[in-house]
């Protein structure tokens, strides 16, 4: 069952809900921004292809909500829930990035802030 499930697996998506004043993930809408996506993924049978999971970005003066997009490296910040089609559409099924919603700059671990 796991094996079958980590085959069809493409993408796993990190999405910030950081409660704090560090990054402003929360306060940007990232519970419904997750809650939104996570059903559009379902409704539109992409959910065993494209795992979810909470995770805090550590991006000081992001846009919010912070989202990466794993194996592919992406981090975006400031997509909204209007943004969601048109990211399952491009991202997840044509593999191109929105160029509008990436974050420019992420900071690695050891790396101070802009």
């Amino acid at each position: 069952m796991a094996e079958r499930v980590l085959r069809e697996l493409r993408y796993h998506l990190l999405l910030c809900d950081e409660a704090g004043d560090f990054c402003g993930c929360q306060a940007a809408g990232a519970a419904e921004f997750r809650t939104a996506l996570r059903r559009a993924l379902a409704e539109r049978g992409l959910a065993r292809f494209v795992k979810t999971t909470i995770m805090t970005c550590n991006q000081p003066r992001a846009r919010g909500p912070v989202l990466v997009v794993y194996p592919d490296g992406i981090w975006y910040d400031g997509l909204t829930v209007e943004d969601i089609p048109r990211f399952l559409d491009e991202q997840i099924l044509a593999g191109r990035p929105l160029e509008d919603k990436l974050l420019r700059r992420p900071l690695v671990t050891g790396q101070t802030a802009y």
